[in-house]
């Protein structure tokens, strides 16, 4: 298996080509719309093939770890976090079923948008991100919510609870458990440390302020962290940041809270490496730690 194989996922588990039609002015605005329906009601469907595609090919494979267990998108976080350190998953398998995971479980109530609102349903799901399948998500989609990304690290930068050693740094689990949660000061900076890593909803902020559980936001940050430790190892052991598509990139720089609106590949690429490289050391740890209780 290429590098490329090993660390991209399937290019279905991204979304279909957007093909719409350009307004020619000759043509009665009432068939321009008409075609421009028609138009996302083919992204929609091909992206919907494509979901029901992707969990057949999860099926289809039969993955299976050393204790002939099998693995499915609904198997446990740490089954499929085993998985991925013994080498049963790629870093590709590993973001195919996490995606096919996240697609299903979104599946029905955007089914029923969709049910309901046909050729309209692009006027809604702006607003209904949550709710749709990342495949289906609109390219306006992905580019509001790195903007609302970006501006929720903004944020936290021009606030008192800045994450302290500057942005686009790894954290550690370790670091997270040093803070006393008995202290405002350090409650604020584990506030300010999930906030940037995106760890939980910016929506629980709005509707719970500062009455949200300490112990779900560390609990929240905890997980982020761990995600991306796993997906740090498995770039690193299948190949790297270079063979990594442009897609793939972004959305490894998206997880990681690293910007990617307006910039350039060959940056997006640089801040990765540096990524990996800083957090090697916490990573390594906390993979050996994680390897010993498996064992």
């Amino acid at each position: 298996m290429s590098p490329e194989e090993a660390l991209n996922a399937p290019t279905t588990t991204l979304p279909p080509p957007l093909n719409l039609p350009t307004r020619d002015p000759s043509v009665p605005f009432y068939k321009h719309y008409y075609h421009l329906g028609r138009g996302y009601l083919t992204f929609y469907k091909t992206g919907l093939k494509a979901i029901y595609g992707n969990f057949r090919l999860v099926q289809s494979l039969d993955l299976k770890r050393a204790d002939s267990s099998r693995l499915s998108p609904f198997s446990s976080a740490r089954s499929i976090q085993g998985a991925v350190l013994d080498g049963t998953l790629t870093r590709g398998l590993y973001h195919l079923m996490l995606r096919v995971r996240s697609d299903i479980s979104r599946i029905p109530l955007f089914g029923i948008v969709f049910c309901i609102f046909g050729e309209f349903t692009p006027l809604l799901v702006t607003f209904l991100s949550p709710v749709v399948p990342k495949t289906l998500w609109l390219p306006g989609q992905w580019e509001k919510a790195r903007a609302k990304a970006k501006k929720r690290r903004e944020d936290v930068s021009s606030g008192a609870g800045t994450v302290g050693g500057g942005p686009y740094r790894p954290l550690s689990e370790q670091e997270v458990e040093s803070l006393d949660v008995s202290d405002a000061d350090s409650v604020q900076r584990l506030r300010a440390m999930a906030r940037w890593m995106d760890a939980y909803p910016k929506l629980w902020d709005t509707l719970f302020g500062s009455m949200l559980p300490v112990s779900v936001v560390k609990g929240r940050l905890r997980r982020k962290i761990r995600e991306c430790q796993l997906d740090d190892f498995a770039i690193e052991r299948d190949g790297g940041v270079a063979p990594l598509s442009m897609e793939e990139l972004k959305i490894a720089c998206d997880i990681r809270g690293l910007d990617v609106l307006e910039m350039e590949e060959h940056h997006m690429r640089r801040e990765l490496n540096n990524w990996l490289e800083e957090g090697r050391k916490s990573r390594n740890e906390a993979i050996g730690k994680t390897n010993a209780i498996e064992k």
